[in-house]
């Protein structure tokens, strides 16, 4: 959304709110990192390779070293097809901007980065549809109390 925001800068004045529009944005990636992290460690106990070790009487170390291995290669899943997606975006991106007039750089750059925002957006909604609710029993109220 920053990013669209950033892009919607059409006055060369307001470098100053694009500016702020910027930090914001990589605050909020920072959090959505965090996000990440939180769900990987879900998806893992949720995964039917450490399922299956579980009911198998799979334990201690054994089980550890099962949801490592998951861990890893969902995280690198993951990590791949971001880059992927990000190269796809990238190459969209050199090519936008290097077959405009010079006259219409600005206004190039400036839908490159909508162009950019919306992508983002739009694969942010898979995590957004599917990652609902956390499973499981409530969190103990020690850690759910509201401050």
């Amino acid at each position: 959304v920053f990013n669209i925001l950033i892009g919607l800068m059409l006055d060369e004045s307001l470098w100053w709110l694009a500016s702020v529009f910027m930090i914001v944005a990589n605050m909020l990636y920072g959090v959505a990192n965090v996000y990440y992290y939180a769900y990987m460690s879900v998806l893992v106990q949720a995964h039917p390779t450490v399922i299956d070790a579980r009911e198998n009487g799979v334990t201690g170390e054994d089980l550890t070293r099962v949801e490592e291995q998951v861990g890893n290669e969902l995280s690198t899943r993951g990590f791949v097809t971001g880059y992927c997606g990000s190269l796809i975006m990238l190459v969209a991106t050199v090519i936008a901007l290097t077959t405009v007039h010079e006259d219409s750089a600005l206004l190039a750059l400036q839908m490159v980065t909508i162009v950019s925002g919306i992508w983002w957006i739009a694969f942010a909604m898979y995590a957004f549809r599917d990652f609902k609710v956390r499973p499981g029993p409530p969190l103990p109220q020690v850690y759910s109390t509201k401050y």
